[in-house]
């Protein structure tokens, strides 16, 4: 008996440990954008977008070994990091600016080499030495179609969707 109540003190101390560390990780950036700063590859694209009309289309994009998106980091304000990029894919170069809101881990990535400017929003799910993982859920993938507005002239116009990004350190 004298165990048992050993046993249940210490799962009650490990459970509020739990508890608390778990508190503390939501006041605390969940990526920090110094982490983002490099050349990444892409492995793999997943892009599923629906249609007012009902239907859907989804795609998978496999990387190519030429295509690159390469961060620089330059400041950081409260839990907001910022600097610009460069990326080649598909054979078009474009530079722009980035903004991570690490709290939240929202990225906005803001095309500056195009006009008018062009504006992308990804949520970075994994981000560590060798690996960036970043998705866009159905009100993302809206959002960048209204704010670019590319449903313009459309016959089918594009509501919602998914997309998921796979890249690797170069």
């Amino acid at each position: 008996m004298k165990y048992l109540s050993i046993f249940s003190i210490a799962l009650l101390c490990i459970a509020f440990g739990c508890k608390k560390s778990n508190a503390e990780s939501t006041n605390t950036d969940l990526f920090e954008g110094k982490k983002l700063e490099g050349k990444w590859m892409p492995v793999t694209t997943i892009v599923m977008l629906r249609y007012d009309d009902g239907s859907v289309q989804k795609d998978t994009i496999a990387g190519n070994a030429d295509e690159y998106l390469d961060f620089k980091y330059e400041k950081k304000t409260g839990s907001k990091s910022e600097g610009t990029f460069t990326t080649f894919g598909f054979g078009v170069l474009s530079t722009g600016i980035w903004s991570l809101q690490q709290d939240k881990s929202d990225l906005d990535l803001t095309y500056t080499a195009l006009t008018p400017n062009l504006f992308l929003f990804r949520k970075v799910d994994a981000l560590d030495e060798k690996k960036l993982i970043m998705t866009a859920d159905d009100t993302m993938v809206k959002r960048y179609y209204e704010v670019n507005n590319l449903n313009a002239g459309a016959i089918k116009k594009v509501i919602g969707g998914s997309i998921f990004e796979e890249y690797k350190r170069v």
